[in-house]
């Protein structure tokens, strides 16, 4: 007869631990996306213009985050395409056999920057 597995190993350990970190940081992010929907003024003493500056907060934040994502696809874009380009000039390598890396960086690139497009 062979003895049960332990209940905590070091692999559930490890996996437990970043199972907390991605999720603490998952819910961070959130927060740090959300924040300006509880706003509740404009700095007055009247309290009025809340949901106004609320709502400028939120379009401000959202135009942010569509940038960086733009941003990122454009980065991966210009990076693959830089190595494709030099595995290309000076490896020796053709355009067959650079299609397949080609097709999957176009691909994952323009993803972000075609959503932005859509959201703007």
């Amino acid at each position: 007869m062979t003895a049960a597995a332990p209940l905590f190993d070091q692999r559930r350990a490890k996996l437990l631990k970043n199972l907390l970190m991605y999720g603490f940081l998952f819910a961070l992010l959130a927060l740090m996306m959300f924040e300006p929907a509880f706003a509740t003024g404009t700095g007055t003493t009247t309290g009025t213009g809340g949901a106004a500056a609320a709502q400028t907060r939120i379009t401000n934040v959202a135009l942010g985050w569509q940038n960086i994502v733009m941003g990122v696809g454009v980065a991966i874009l210009v990076i693959a395409w830089s190595v494709i380009g030099y595995a290309i000039a000076f490896n020796g390598k053709t355009m067959k056999d650079m299609q397949g890396p080609a097709i999957g960086t176009t691909v994952a690139g323009l993803a972000p920057v075609l959503v932005g497009w859509l959201f703007s």
